[in-house]
């Protein structure tokens, strides 16, 4: 008698871990972890965002700092040729040397020119970075309009795990009843075995 009820608990045990395998092998987290999947690891466009606004606004400082030299420069070089109109004149009144001007002068315009190919380079490395604010401000856009769309299908899934959730505890429930009369029953069994022992042992 202790086989069989042991057997009978063991085919309840069986049943019950099927029903929860038929129940979970569809099981919505599996959707969710296929969704959520590609979003792990993707950059932050925003953060990227500001890292090229900042970059861009000190390479445009720096760019505002060369026209401010160069201005100066060009200043400077006005001052020189009315200062070499009149070292001119006064050469030609008291025949000077003119070698120091003209080192001078030599050097400033290889400054000049050295300044002039900075500030190209400053412009290209502006229109790069604008370039590349640009792309990210798209690429934004775009990763915002698919977390949109993922964030709908995660609320599509959470609706399908709760239904899932909903017939797991009626199934429960179920087998809560099932088991509940399986134990009548083998009261019920119990009882009659005693009655019939006691019957053949007085009869």
């Amino acid at each position: 008698f202790a086989k069989r009820r042991d057997q009978r608990e063991l085919l309840v045990v069986c049943q019950r871990n099927f029903r929860k395998y038929i129940a979970l092998r569809d099981w919505g987290w599996f959707m969710i972890i296929q969704r959520t999947r590609p979003l792990i690891g993707l950059p932050n466009p925003e953060e990227e965002l500001r890292i090229l606004e900042e970059e861009a606004n000190i390479k445009y400082g720096e760019y505002e700092n060369k026209l401010v030299t160069k201005a100066k420069l060009l200043e400077e070089n006005a001052i020189i040729e009315d200062e070499k109109k009149q070292l001119l004149a006064q050469i030609e009144k008291e025949q000077g040397n003119l070698s120091q001007y003209h080192e001078k002068q030599a050097k400033l315009s290889a400054q000049k020119a050295d300044l002039e190919n900075q500030l190209i380079d400053l412009q290209n490395l502006l229109q790069d970075t604008e370039q590349q604010r640009v792309q990210a401000t798209s690429d934004k856009k775009e990763l915002d309009a698919e977390c949109t769309t993922i964030k709908k299908d995660i609320e599509d899934i959470e609706i399908a795990i709760q239904k899932l959730e909903q017939e797991n505890a009626n199934r429960d429930h179920i087998i809560r009843s099932l088991n509940d009369e399986i134990a009548n029953q083998d009261e019920v069994i119990n009882k009659l075995n005693k009655e019939k022992k006691h019957i053949a042992e007085n009869g």
